[in-house]
């Protein structure tokens, strides 16, 4: 990925934007016009409203349970057949697949916290450069990648996990139980996900859905994880919706602003969106910030815009977007930042 973006590298139709706006206007100053102006309409197309967002979380999360479940009994039948043709106990080795898809939750979870949540980007596809992107915004919004609805689908997949490997292992995770059918596997997958996430008041008052069960290591192993992530991913998906009740109103104006984009359009968007609402700056300050460092940039407030870069100098943007805040004259409003 280049280090600074110009017009040269810039996508065809982000690039077109830019060159109408560079006539009286740093370039810089343009391409920022150009690729906001198009992260601004991506989040009109792509992000969905809070009661949307919540009507599909129950399907993702069961088509999540779904595919695990799946892929698992696939797993299983195949083992148990090599098992019986080569007289091997291989009859577990199914395992593997649960396995595998509980690590890319795990892996998915942990990157939602340390890699997808990151600053404001500049996207990069296909060797081009075409618009700015708010990845810790996205999720409040109902899109991107820690979006509520993948979050449902990982929590599912955990379900479906725990589900098949309970249901399929040959003795049941040494559980002893007396119904293994897989309706009761899925009652005590939910009964390991409620005590979690009602933070072991099932335990404390001995609720169950189903009967109680005594673990052994690998079943205290298995639940653990499993309730592990169920309580990540719910912790999440609350996170999201709480932060949805003060956000609702950017992806609202995004699409009335794409059916007329334009200079002082998206100047007026980014103001609405910082007066009408004020409640997501303490949730996503440098985001706020940037609204009104930006808007200030492109409506010529240089005084405005140099006091905000002085008050906020470690703003957390990706080098590249930071290259392209410039005053009128040219010269970048952060100046180096120790």
């Amino acid at each position: 990925m280049p280090a600074k973006i110009t017009l040269d590298n810039l996508d065809r139709a982000t690039k077109k934007v830019a060159e109408t706006e560079t006539e009286g206007r740093p370039v810089p100053q343009a391409i920022l016009f150009a690729m906001l102006s198009r992260g601004v309409i991506d989040l009109a197309k792509q992000c969905r409203g809070t009661v949307a967002t919540v009507a599909l979380l129950p399907l993702t999360a069961g088509v999540g349970a779904a595919i695990a479940m799946a892929l698992s009994t696939l797993a299983s039948r195949a083992f148990g057949i090599a098992a019986r043709v080569l007289g091997a106990s291989w009859s577990d080795a199914f395992l593997v697949v649960p396995g595998v898809l509980l690590l890319f939750a795990v892996y998915y979870c942990v990157l939602i916290k340390w890699g997808l949540g990151g600053t404001i980007w500049a996207t990069y596809r296909r060797g081009a450069y075409f618009a700015i992107e708010f990845r810790r915004l996205q999720p409040a919004l109902g899109c991107g990648g820690g979006s509520t609805d993948l979050l449902g689908f990982i929590l599912g997949l955990a379900f479906g996990c725990q589900v098949a490997v309970v249901a399929h292992h040959s003795d049941h995770l040494g559980l002893g139980l007396g119904d293994a059918s897989v309706g009761n596997c899925a009652l005590l997958a939910v009964d390991n996900l409620l005590h979690g996430v009602l933070l072991d008041t099932c335990e404390i008052y001995d609720l169950h859905l189903t009967e109680k069960v005594r673990h052994g290591f690998w079943s205290g192993t298995v639940f653990y994880l499993c309730r592990a992530l169920y309580d990540v991913c719910v912790l999440f998906i609350a996170i999201n919706l709480y932060r949805s009740l003060g956000t609702t109103h950017i992806p609202a104006l995004a699409a009335r602003y794409a059916r007329q984009p334009g200079v002082a359009e998206l100047v007026a968007y980014l103001d609405a969106c910082c007066d009408r609402q004020t409640r997501w700056q303490k949730s996503f300050p440098d985001e706020y910030t940037f609204f009104r460092l930006s808007s200030a940039l492109l409506s010529a407030d240089d005084k405005v815009a140099q006091t905000l870069a002085t008050a906020f100098p470690h703003l957390d943007l990706l080098p590249e977007v930071r290259s392209l805040l410039v005053d009128s004259s040219g010269s970048p409003v952060f100046r180096r930042v120790r």
